[in-house]
């Protein structure tokens, strides 16, 4: 009979994978077609080949740190199965209750205004 959620999966495959470190039982929980989005630039893994590569690598340990989760779940023959899963880390500079870090957005205006000013006096040049 299948469930109404996959939260069992999400929390079979964090417990396998971050307190248990059991591999093999972690990648039970992922789908074949899993789409994996780490916490850096780099984190993206597309295909379950390299998603278990990933896993396997030491940079993945299981340090305490902050992160978020989000996660899609499908059901198949073999029960929820994770096909996306997501990490993140919240950002410090971010106050309460803002949508998004408006420091960031005043940092991320001035390197701008500053990288185009170099290009486009480059160009000039």
């Amino acid at each position: 009979m299948k469930e109404n959620n996959g939260e069992r999966a999400i929390k079979g495959f964090l417990r396998a994978y971050m307190a248990e470190r059991k591999l093999h039982k972690a990648v039970a929980y992922l789908d074949k077609n899993i789409q994996w989005i780490g916490t850096g630039a780099a984190e993206h893994r597309c295909t379950y080949q390299e998603t278990v590569a990933a896993l396997q690598s030491p940079e993945f340990d299981s340090s305490p740190v902050l992160v978020r989760i989000m996660a899609a779940c499908h059901w198949t023959e073999d029960g929820w199965k994770i096909v996306s899963i997501h990490f993140s880390t919240p950002n410090l500079q971010q106050e309460d209750g803002e949508y998004y870090p408006r420091g960031w957005k005043k940092d991320s205006k001035k390197s701008f205004s500053r990288n185009m000013r170099g290009s486009f006096v480059d160009i000039l040049n």
